[in-house]
């Protein structure tokens, strides 16, 4: 039986497309394996002849293919993160349900929001809000919820 080069970059490639769906997101290892691909059908159609070329078009079709794909992971990476928690609220419209701070520093209110009651202040330092005044989440500072007003 001859040694046949191809078909260890074959399945040197395969290998590296495996641990890929082994350790998903990071596309490092699916690039080397689509390099080690590339070689194999170069060195099965008779274009790299020797180890040395072999191995340096694996370098070359590694760097190649190493950004263009570490490109695409972030673009997917950057889709699939969906707010949680308090972050979640941020945008989400509320409801004044009381004032519950100092009356000479309006910056302690009770709001509905989701069903669910949190602390707030005013984005505008001074700002007063009534009971039943609608408001929109804008920010998270700390535990408390940061407001503005709508329609006002």
């Amino acid at each position: 039986m001859e040694f046949n080069p191809a078909i260890i970059w074959l399945v040197a490639g395969v290998a590296l497309i495996a641990l890929e769906i082994m350790v998903p997101g990071t596309f490092f290892f699916f690039a080397l394996g689509i390099a080690a691909l590339l070689v194999a059908i170069f060195v099965a159609l008779g274009w790299v002849l020797s180890w040395q070329g072999a191995l340096g078009s694996f370098c070359v079709f590694s760097i190649a293919s190493v950004f263009p794909l570490r490109i695409l992971a972030n673009k997917i990476r950057q889709k699939q993160v969906t707010p949680s928690g308090v972050d979640a609220l941020k945008g989400e419209e509320a409801v004044v349900i009381n004032f519950v701070g100092n009356p000479n520093s309006p910056s302690g209110y009770l709001i509905e929001v989701n069903r669910e009651h949190w602390s707030a202040k005013p984005k505008t330092y001074g700002e007063h809000l009534k009971t039943g005044d609608p408001v929109r989440v804008i920010a998270v500072e700390g535990v408390h919820l940061i407001v503005e007003k709508l329609g006002g």
